[in-house]
């Protein structure tokens, strides 16, 4: 139940209050009034989303292998849930 309320709230925020608050603070700053610190975390910025068009430009030219892939870890996710043992309260050690 807690789960399922979190997943709800989540999704209410998300939906709501966070764009509503993007638009309020995300304005627009002309170049005359940006400062130093501003400008070089913008270059930051771009340079982060040029690395992430490059990467999902990779990633669109091959979908069958991201499938691929995607599938592979989530088996094997499964399989070393499976295998790896887990502790109990009998299998502690003692002091």
């Amino acid at each position: 139940m807690t789960l399922a309320v979190t997943i709800l709230v989540s999704a209410v925020v998300s939906l709501t209050l966070t764009p509503m608050m993007c638009s309020r603070l995300l304005k627009h700053t002309p170049e005359a009034s940006q400062t130093r610190l501003f400008r070089v975390t913008e270059g930051a910025w771009n340079a982060v989303l040029k690395l992430y068009d490059r990467t999902l430009k990779v990633v669109l030219r091959h979908q069958f292998t991201t499938l691929v892939v995607a599938i592979s870890t989530l088996a094997l996710t499964i399989y070393l849930y499976v295998v790896i043992p887990r502790g109990s309260s009998r299998s502690r050690i003692r002091a």
